[in-house]
């Protein structure tokens, strides 16, 4: 109880926005692994190997004007080839190669979701960095709908866990 009363003390100071997803979380995962100042993080949260709320995020307009409270991170490898059309797609996906970690975040993890599945078709090279930029686009506009789109309900891979060690050469 001690931990939860924290946690709202915490969420007092923050952003409306950063409380809600804060709170939506929370109803959804449990109370946080982890909290501070700055975010409340989970670890291994559903799909997620850690999910983080943060207070502040990045604000930037693609595809339309948002803050990137949310962050939700895989175990997933990303091939050296394919790192620069996955940063192409979507400057909020971030790629961990020593750590074999994929990680995005946005605005919620619907979106999320659809990012990281479509980062995964440019991994798999089933369409580059354009391509993938209008399915996000197209694919947004069905949030909120009912049935919604399958990409933000679920990762539709199996993240690969395989990290690549730096190494002086190959």
């Amino acid at each position: 109880m001690l931990f939860e009363d924290s946690v709202e003390a915490i969420l007092e100071h923050w952003p409306e926005t950063a409380r809600e997803l804060a709170d939506r979380l929370t109803q959804q995962y449990g109370p946080p692994d982890e909290a501070s100042a700055e975010r409340l993080l989970w670890r291994s949260a559903g799909e997620w190997k850690r999910l983080a709320v943060h207070r502040e995020g990045p604000r930037h307009a693609w595809p339309h004007p948002h803050t990137d409270h949310v962050e939700g991170v895989i175990d997933h490898a990303v091939p050296l080839e394919r790192v620069q059309d996955i940063l192409a797609f979507h400057g909020s996906i971030t790629v961990a190669r020593t750590a074999g970690e994929l990680a995005c975040r946005c605005k919620g993890e619907e979106e999320i979701r659809m990012a990281l599945n479509i980062a995964n078709d440019l991994v798999e090279g089933h369409v580059d960095a354009a391509a993938a930029r209008r399915a996000y686009v197209e694919r947004l506009q069905t949030l909120g709908q009912e049935a919604g789109d399958p990409l933000m309900h679920r990762l539709t891979f199996r993240p690969r866990y395989h990290p690549e060690p730096d190494e002086e050469s190959r």
